[in-house]
């Protein structure tokens, strides 16, 4: 495996949402992305929405996380990353307990680094347990990325 040296290019992907998403009460959703900011090397496809690939000869990457949720002032909110449908060693989550209520963004990067090769994707899963379904925001505020800092 080859670390990136300074100056080398690093490729990435950054993804958003186009349309609030509403995820049901007490139930684990993986969030949809149909805005492509940057995807230097195809990342994300329209026809698997959900998921960032990796290319095969990465081998080593960073995967980072905002999710904001809409306006509420009950339960929580879980946000955490996959890889290939499992939270990988390391994974970044959050989890949120609003007792006052606020619009909050919640942000994470995966530490540590994560190993990846050949078809290894990621996802991201959100989970809530208020009174009734919630949106996760189209601000801006909810996005997925992966940098690579590994190659073959």
């Amino acid at each position: 495996m080859t670390i990136l040296r300074s100056g080398a290019k690093a490729g990435h992907a950054l993804v958003e949402k186009s349309g609030n998403q509403s995820i049901a009460r007490i139930s684990t959703q993986t969030l949809t992305w149909e805005t492509v900011v940057d995807d230097e090397y195809s990342m994300w496809s329209s026809g698997a929405n959900t998921r960032l690939s990796v290319p095969s000869w990465v081998t080593l990457v960073q995967v980072g996380v905002s999710a904001e949720w809409a306006y509420n002032a009950t339960g929580y909110r879980s946000t955490y990353s996959t890889k290939n449908g499992a939270a990988p060693h390391g994974r970044g989550s959050d989890q949120i307990n609003h007792a006052g209520g606020c619009e909050t963004t919640r942000s994470f990067w995966s530490a540590p680094l994560v190993v990846v090769g050949g078809t290894d994707y990621f996802e991201v899963r959100v989970y809530q347990n208020t009174a009734a379904a919630l949106n996760m925001q189209i601000s801006g505020g909810t996005w997925h990325s992966i940098i690579i800092l590994g190659t073959t």
